[in-house]
């Protein structure tokens, strides 16, 4: 049950790793990426820029070291909250499910693939 979980925490990083894909396939067939897949992968490094330089330190600074500190046993000593890849997950699932219900027409099987991959992470 733990391997499941572990693997399922992972399942978000697919959705930008299948950008990439689309946006380099994009650029070796017409010389340019798909904008979508590329803003895509722009959001996701943006944001992790973001949590990491910015969001983690304040949190670091105003929470207690309790919620922000990860365990004594773990090999990285650096703040574990927020954590990159929820906070990721998060920001690719609401713009995705922006994208996809501000669209002309809502692709319904595109909305519960995103919420089945990002949403319980």
């Amino acid at each position: 049950l733990d391997f499941i979980a572990i693997i399922y925490g992972y399942l978000p990083f697919l959705i930008p790793g299948w950008w990439a894909v689309w946006a380099l396939k994009g650029y070796l067939d017409d010389g340019h990426p798909r904008f979508f897949p590329f803003y895509g992968i722009c959001i996701a490094a943006g944001f992790a820029l973001v949590n990491e330089a910015i969001t983690k330190q304040i949190c670091k600074r105003v929470l207690p070291a309790e919620i922000t500190s990860r365990p004594a046993e773990a090999v990285c000593k650096h703040p574990g909250m927020p954590s990159g890849h929820v906070m990721n997950a998060w920001t690719l699932m609401v713009w995705c499910l922006l994208e996809a219900c501000l669209d002309s027409s809502v692709r319904y099987e595109w909305v519960a693939v995103i919420v089945l991959v990002m949403g319980p992470v």
